[in-house]
C-alpha cells in the first residue's frame, strides 16, 4: 500500500519521531493525521502549551492510531470552545 520510502520520509519530522511510531501499515488517513499533528507539535507560537499537552495525551492514548487521537483531540477542543461560548484560545 505504501512505499517504504513514504514511511521513512515521516522520520525527518522530528515531533513524529518523539510522540508515535509509525504503524508498519499505515493508512493514508493515518499518515495525514500524524503529518497534522506534528504541524501542531512544532509550531512555534506562543500560547499553544495546553493545546499540546492535550494532544501529546491524546497521541499516547491511542498508540497507533493517530488519527484516532486527532479526532479525540478535535472533540475535546471544540468542547471547550463551545463551553466558553466560542470565544478566547480553546
Amino acid at each position: 500500500m505504501f512505499e517504504e520510502s513514504d514511511l521513512l520520509a515521516l522520520d525527518r519530522i522530528p515531533a513524529v519521531r518523539e510522540w508515535h511510531s509509525v504503524p508498519p501499515k499505515a493508512t493514508p488517513i493515518a499518515l495525514q493525521a500524524m503529518e497534522i499533528a506534528a504541524s501542531i507539535l512544532e509550531d512555534p507560537a506562543p500560547g499553544l502549551g495546553d493545546i499540546k499537552r492535550r494532544l501529546r495525551r491524546s497521541l499516547a492514548e491511542h498508540p497507533g492510531h493517530p488519527e484516532r487521537a486527532l479526532l479525540a483531540h478535535l472533540m475535546e477542543t471544540s468542547a471547550r470552545v463551545n463551553q466558553e461560548g466560542g470565544e478566547g484560545p480553546p
